[in-house]
């Protein structure tokens, strides 16, 4: 007959309820901090190892040996694995340092022909075609999701900062970009027609995407894109023909 199992008193401190809180909200923290995380937190409001275990789907002595290092180490050097026996690096600190700025510079830099580290991989003609179709569903799907999440009736508590978003970004941002190169620079031709073009054009999809998953004020940042499409309409060709006549 196995034992019965004694609760282990674990006292966290707010600021470190807080920082472990942080850390089982996190995206970017690797996922085995963000599960310990958890389980000290479940723990601290239910002290039960089965019971943490069964809502968290993991193994009671799991959730047992993180709670045990929280005790004996600290909650946060519970979060990271153990040092692992294991063969010595072959590779010393430095050669690690200089691969890694050998890896940052271009290959052209330091005498090879090629632009990339990594060569082009030649893919058969049909695994090519699939891919190429399935890349050129990017663009729209990424706007459907957006237009989804588009709900003209946020536009009464966000007005004047969505005003002011898309008055710096279809107007000002390209009359600054404007005077700095055509009035300081003295620059023309039509690269610089173009930079100035794309300056002028809506708000960009892809950060609407990154902020709406960060939860940045994505009722705003998908007015943002909606209707700064819908005007930009308007502001482009007026920027187009300014443009053509400097």
């Amino acid at each position: 007959m196995a034992a019965w199992r004694r609760a282990i008193e674990l006292a966290l401190a707010p600021d470190e309820v807080a920082k472990l809180t942080s850390i089982a909200r996190s995206r970017t923290e690797p996922a085995s901090r963000v599960e310990r995380a958890r389980m000290l937190l479940a723990y601290r409001d239910n002290p039960s190892f089965f019971a943490v275990g069964q809502a968290l789907g993991v193994h009671h002595q799991t959730v047992q040996r993180c709670v045990e290092r929280a005790v004996a180490a600290g909650p946060f050097e519970a979060l990271d694995d153990r040092p692992r026996p294991g063969k010595e690096p072959t590779h010393t600190t430095e050669a690690k340092a200089w691969l890694v700025s050998l890896a940052c510079q271009k290959p052209k830099a330091i005498g090879y022909p090629h632009e990339l580290w990594t060569t082009h991989v030649q893919y058969p003609t049909l695994v090519a075609d699939v891919l190429s179709r399935l890349g050129a569903t990017l663009a729209p799907l990424a706007l459907v999701s957006v237009g989804l999440q588009l709900r003209f009736d946020a536009w009464r508590g966000n007005s004047q900062t969505l005003a002011a978003g898309l008055g710096y970004k279809l107007l000002a941002a390209p009359a600054l970009i404007g005077l700095l190169y055509l009035g300081l620079f003295r620059l023309n031709g039509d690269n610089i027609r173009v930079t100035l073009f794309e300056a002028a054009m809506a708000p960009q999809i892809g950060g609407s995407i990154v902020a709406s998953q960060y939860g940045l004020a994505p009722e705003l940042v998908t007015l943002m894109v909606g209707v700064g499409t819908l005007l930009s309409f308007v502001t482009l060709p007026c920027w187009w023909r300014v443009l053509s006549l400097v």
